[in-house]
């Protein structure tokens, strides 16, 4: 995904794929750690291939807590990422259905830097700007998304960044917050296309 949105030209943290290991092999050399905070600085995210509610995505503030981290991960894919330190504990959720935003919510949350609604985070509706909504239609476009979950980051001057595009986002959180059924939006969808 992150590579898809970087050849599109999708603003997104800096990104760096660790080397494939297998299982009981780990990193035999911890080298490409050190190009990932040469690259990335530190603090930086520390996130597992495949994963759900924030669980597997981690900050290290320092290269001991990247050792400990990536030792944890042990032989699963993962990705290392510019730490945006400007949208630590928010960000906005931008539901994107057919091509067309159906819902938005800011998520913040005052006790850890993601902001998951699972996590302790709070969501209420929001209202999108051009560029919001923008870059989440670009980022489904890019990827060939009839509909998805798009976080989207705030940056230093408020530009938008996609954290990520969630395939099957949580659909209760939305409903509570902007009053949205994302499953009646895409089974909508669907009858229309059928």
């Amino acid at each position: 995904t992150a590579e898809c949105l970087h050849a599109a030209k999708i603003r997104i943290p800096r990104t760096l794929v660790a080397p494939k290991t297998f299982e009981n092999v780990g990193h035999n050399s911890t080298a490409f750690l050190e190009k990932a905070r040469k690259m990335l600085k530190l603090p930086m995210i520390l996130k597992e291939a495949y994963g759900s509610f924030g669980q597997q995505v981690y900050l290290a503030n320092n290269y001991g807590e990247v050792l400990e981290i990536v030792e944890k991960i042990g032989r699963k894919d993962f990705l290392m990422q510019q730490f945006i330190s400007t949208s630590r504990g928010r960000d906005i959720r931008i539901n994107v259905v057919g091509d067309r935003v159906v819902a938005a919510m800011l998520r913040v949350n005052e006790h850890d830097f993601r902001s998951n609604v699972s996590g302790g985070g709070r969501p209420r509706k929001t209202t999108l700007t051009k560029a919001q909504e923008d870059i989440a239609l670009q980022a489904c476009r890019a990827l060939g998304l009839d509909f998805a979950g798009v976080d989207v980051l705030f940056g230093e001057n408020g530009e938008p960044i996609v954290c990520e595009v969630n395939s099957n986002p949580h659909f209760i959180s939305t409903l509570n917050a902007t009053g949205v059924n994302m499953a009646e939006e895409i089974l909508s969808y669907i009858l229309e296309r059928v």
